[in-house]
């Protein structure tokens, strides 16, 4: 008899932990540097991290703007300037010439402005892929899966206000 109490316990802790998990849509007050501009905007983010060592970031600027940083570990082209196809289960969005910008020696970064409608896309659809420079960086599910949570968080967030 213990033992099933324990074991019920047990599943109601785990699937309280991941209902939490699920349900974490953690805001940070953040900044972004624009290269183009040559200009820092303050804002609001929200992050995950990649399996490879990717970050992938949506923030809203104070003046309404919308931004995705990407931060990649893989298929480095520092400082070219290039188009950059992110593609979601299909659907795609090309940006024209964007600078692959150098973090450190094993990272490059991605800062591109976005609608307000690809949000909605990435929170159906996720993130599968990039392609800059002709090479193309596939993404595992999991990721895909992370970019639909924080963009329906983000999505439902500056719906809401």
């Amino acid at each position: 008899m213990k033992s099933q109490i324990i074991y019920i316990l047990l599943g109601l802790l785990f699937i309280t932990n991941v209902i939490i998990a699920q349900s974490d849509c953690s805001f940070t007050n953040d900044t972004i540097f624009i290269v183009e501009q040559n200009k820092t905007l303050s804002g609001k983010s929200i992050k995950t991290n990649f399996k490879n060592n990717s970050e992938f970031k949506i923030i809203k600027v104070d003046d309404g703007k919308f931004y995705i940083q990407l931060s990649v570990t893989e298929n480095l082209y520092f400082d070219k300037k290039d188009n950059l196809e992110l593609e979601s289960n299909g659907k795609s969005i090309l940006f024209k010439n964007v600078l692959h910008q150098q973090l450190n020696k094993y990272t490059g970064l991605y800062v591109v402005e976005i609608w307000k409608n690809y949000i909605a896309t990435l929170k159906d659809e996720g993130l599968t892929s990039i392609t800059f420079n002709k090479a193309k960086t596939k993404f595992y599910k999991s990721d895909s899966k992370a970019v639909k949570q924080i963009a329906n968080c983000f999505y439902n967030e500056t719906n809401t206000k």
